[in-house]
């Protein structure tokens, strides 16, 4: 099986972290690695919270009723529900 390698997700694309390291998790049924999850650091926290306050008061999400964020995050929860 090939490990898989899993990136953060800033700012609406793929960011490798800026610390360069990864974490490898291992099957628990084959005890093999499966896959290489990013190891973020303060670098990468600082970048994720940049993105979200730049989403919330620039990209119209806080500008949003609270009524029309909630339809929002249920119709999303229920697409993830389905999966």
């Amino acid at each position: 099986m090939a490990v898989r390698r899993f990136t953060h997700f800033i700012d609406g694309a793929d960011a490798e972290p800026a610390g360069g390291r990864y974490l490898s998790s291992e099957d628990p049924a084959t005890g093999q690695p499966w896959a290489e999850i990013a190891q973020g650091d303060a670098a990468d926290a600082d970048a994720a919270m940049r993105s979200a306050g730049t989403a919330f008061t620039e990209r119209g999400w806080g500008t949003l009723p609270g009524e029309e964020r909630a339809a929002m995050l249920t119709s999303l929860a229920d697409l993830l529900e389905a999966r």
